[in-house]
């Protein structure tokens, strides 16, 4: 975990980052407690830019970025180096397939994620709150009210991610409460639709590709165009 960033700021150009909760073996030994906890995600606390990073790096053959809100100072742009390599670059393309995976075959996550013209991957998260106040002082879990996240790409070509969007919606009370079921009246990877869309149809956010396929797009006939850019 600390690979990718966790535990620790990522040193990104606002003021005030936290570098989240992880505990270091290496510092303190392990509780049992501490690995069963581990084993389903609690016990360790990320902040969303982190979250966003590692997914990052998740996905663009390896590299740790380093993020930054400071595009340049003037007119000199600012040379912001990658921190290192992480994964290699197979495991990666690995995960941008597990990624595409989860939400092109699952018809809950399809109907309300893909977006057509477009290549689309992500993973959504669903973490319980600790009240430190509940119980007397002796905390406890909060009851049917979950933070929810999810984190993805959008792609305008297959496999070759171009952003990497993360959304979190903070003490969510669902709708619907089944047994692997929680669902909000606007779920996590509907956002997510909604903000990968707006950003990749963004004149100049990205740059063109030379002589690179643009995703196709259905006629009304219901046929398939593509065309190339060219700059």
């Amino acid at each position: 975990m600390k690979r990718f960033g966790f535990g620790a700021p990522t040193g990104v150009d606002l003021a005030g980052e936290v570098g989240g909760i992880v505990r270091d073996p290496a510092t303190r030994p392990w509780r049992q407690i501490d690995v069963a906890n581990g084993a389903f995600g609690q016990g360790v606390a990320v902040t969303p830019l982190q979250l966003v990073s590692a997914y990052a790096s998740m996905m663009n053959g390896g590299q740790l970025i380093q993020p930054h809100i400071v595009q340049a100072i003037g007119v000199n742009a600012r040379e912001i180096p990658p921190k290192g390599q992480v994964i290699t670059p197979a495991l990666s393309k690995t995960l941008v397939g597990m990624m595409n995976h989860v939400v092109s075959t699952v018809p809950f996550y399809r109907d309300r994620t893909l977006i057509p013209g477009y290549d689309v991957g992500g993973k959504t998260g669903t973490a319980q709150i600790w009240d430190p106040k509940a119980n007397g002082g002796r905390g406890a879990w909060k009851r049917d009210i979950f933070d929810y996240s999810f984190v993805g790409y959008i792609a305008r070509e297959k496999g070759r991610p171009d952003l990497i969007v993360g959304i979190r919606i903070e003490e969510g009370t669902p709708t619907i409460a089944k047994l692997g079921q929680l669902e909000m009246p606007v779920m996590s990877f509907e956002l997510f639709r909604r903000i990968a869309h707006d950003a990749i149809t963004t004149p100049d956010l990205l740059p063109d590709r030379t002589d690179a396929q643009l995703p196709a797009t259905a006629d009304g006939d219901g046929t398939t165009q593509s065309t190339t850019a060219t700059r």
